[in-house]
């Protein structure tokens, strides 16, 4: 896969806001986090992760994300709580390359980047 360079357009003023949200409270959050945090690494974008459950998603600090990233069936029902600009399931968490591109083609959509060709 060819990799892709992206500009980030900062549109907050302040690290993206993402929450990882635990569907089953197995704590799969947390290796989306760290995986997550990988990957907004190397694109260059500055986020703040916090991991979230499905029944709380605003998490501990009650803070609105601008981002909804979880594994699994329930992004439904979370959303059913709160309404993020951006919201996607990661389908398979040992696919890097899937999640980046999830997340360029997610970003570029909301418009918080721009892929250069």
């Amino acid at each position: 896969m060819e990799e892709k360079k992206v500009i980030y357009k900062n549109p907050f003023n302040r690290p993206i806001r993402i929450h990882t949200c635990c569907p089953v409270g197995i704590c799969t959050c947390i290796l989306v986090k760290i995986e997550l945090e990988k990957i907004f690494g190397e694109l260059g974008i500055p986020v703040e992760i916090s991991p979230t459950t499905e029944g709380n998603p605003m998490g501990d600090s009650n803070t609105v994300p601008d981002c909804i990233i979880t594994e699994g069936m329930q992004l439904d029902s979370i959303l059913t709580k709160i309404h993020p600009k951006v919201s996607f399931r990661i389908k398979d968490l040992g696919k890097r390359e899937e999640i980046k591109q999830d997340i360029i083609d997610n970003f570029a959509e909301a418009g918080w980047i721009e892929i250069m060709t």
